[in-house]
């Protein structure tokens, strides 16, 4: 067999030829094939361009015509089809705009979407706990009705100072109401506090002149001793002839009302019917009489010495009848026995102030 590239002879059995080395069915059909000039790698006799390189080289039919071809030679065709190249890079081309297209608008809603529900959980909150409309209808849950846009900017809005504090509840104390009593020797001055819900302060409403035992106030307070127990105490109620204008606890005296002073009894320091049938007291102290000789206008029992009323709550012998109390019109404005002593007319201011529900005490010192 003769090699068409060079002419050399080769034998049936040989793959390459000797001379040119180029393969047996190279050699058969007429040779190698167009070589690239810019890099050397064979071009298929179609192309007008290099596949390895893009280089234009003199083989190949002329595309010239083909509007997919630059006439510069700038790049090479995609493959020999030049309609199929066309149409991949324009669908490339419309797939790849398409996508980003697609990814810049899916994140534009999502902006769009996190900045409305951030606004519209914000705006719920706060008509939740600041709006003075909103209603709670039994589900815990604020309602509220939707107006315009300029009316939920408003709504949105940092509240004012005034609204601020009145959406707090003030933490008002147990005790909201306090008397004070400051001795000074035989005398004192008595002070009323009341906790203001307003303000959220303590205010002094009431201070008075007062007199207390003749022997001044003690810590441990003895029957008959003539002195004022010291401490904090709770006020129990006030009794009278007749109700005075006040929201404390009001008991009436009549004849039979006694208070017991026999530390033996286990009605010690109570007040007691005297004709009571479970009477065991030997000597008590009658309640009317100081009402009847206009000595006192209203008395105030306050628990230094049990409840005032409950059998066995006081302890033997550490005082009894003792109460802060307002001078009669024949009562003197002087030391006694422990009471408190004040005048008539600022037993009744205090009255008024003093509120059971508010749970009123007496500090003494």
């Amino acid at each position: 067999m003769t090699c068409n590239n060079c002419g050399a002879q080769m034998e049936p059995d040989d793959n390459f030829c000797p001379v040119c080395g180029i393969s047996s069915v190279e050699a058969e059909s007429g040779g190698t094939p167009p070589l690239c000039p810019n890099c050397g790698a064979p071009v298929d006799e179609d192309y007008l361009f290099c596949q390895m390189c893009g280089a234009r080289v003199a083989s190949g039919t002329d595309h010239t015509d083909d509007p997919t071809i630059p006439p510069d030679g700038s790049f090479a065709p995609l493959s020999p089809n030049a309609e199929n190249n066309t149409q991949i890079v324009g669908k490339k081309r419309g797939t790849g705009m398409a996508m980003i297209m697609l990814v810049i608008l899916s994140s534009m809603l999502f902006l769009v979407g996190g900045l409305f529900y951030f606004r519209r959980d914000l705006l719920f909150h706060h008509v939740r706990t600041t709006s003075p409309s909103s209603s709670d209808n039994g589900t815990g849950i604020s309602s509220y009705s939707a107006g315009p846009a300029s009316s939920v900017e408003t709504v949105a809005s940092a509240p004012s100072a005034e609204e601020e504090f009145s959406s707090k509840a003030v933490d008002v104390p147990y005790h909201a109401q306090m008397i004070h009593v400051k001795s000074d020797g035989s005398k004192a001055r008595l002070r009323l506090e009341i906790f203001d819900e307003e303000t959220a302060q303590w205010k002094q409403v009431l201070s008075a002149a007062a007199y207390i035992g003749k022997n001044g106030i003690s810590a441990q307070k003895a029957e008959g001793d003539k002195c004022t127990p010291a401490g904090t105490f709770d006020i129990m109620f006030v009794f009278g002839t007749s109700k005075p204008d006040t929201a404390l606890t009001f008991k009436k005296v009549d004849e039979n009302t006694v208070w017991i002073d026999d530390s033996a009894s286990a009605y010690y320091n109570t007040w007691q019917s005297a004709g009571a049938d479970y009477k065991d007291w030997t000597s008590c102290e009658s309640m009317m009489k100081k009402f009847a000789d206009q000595k006192v206008t209203y008395r105030i029992a306050f628990g230094f010495n049990g409840d005032c009323l409950s059998k066995n709550s006081a302890q033997p012998g550490k005082g009894s009848a003792i109460f802060l109390e307002g001078a009669g019109a024949d009562g003197k404005m002087e030391p006694g026995y422990g009471e408190i002593r004040i005048s008539a007319d600022d037993m009744t201011t205090l009255l008024r102030y003093l509120d059971s529900d508010k749970h009123p005490q007496i500090e003494i010192s």
